[in-house]
């Protein structure tokens, strides 16, 4: 193998990295923004039927 080779190698591997950490990134952005838009919804149901039970 020569060192060209491996210099391919190791920009394609650090590519596929920060690939992924930019899709985990996302995820977890979306994940936050439904847990709060999920909370301020949970929060007004229970205030629309606090006197119901």
């Amino acid at each position: 193998m020569t060192a060209g080779h491996f210099s391919g190698v190791v920009w394609i591997t650090a590519f596929v990295i920060a690939s992924f950490m930019a899709f985990l990134a996302h995820a977890l952005s979306r994940l936050h923004e439904r847990t709060t838009r999920l909370t301020a919804e949970s929060t007004v149901l229970r205030e629309q039927t606090e006197g119901l039970v």
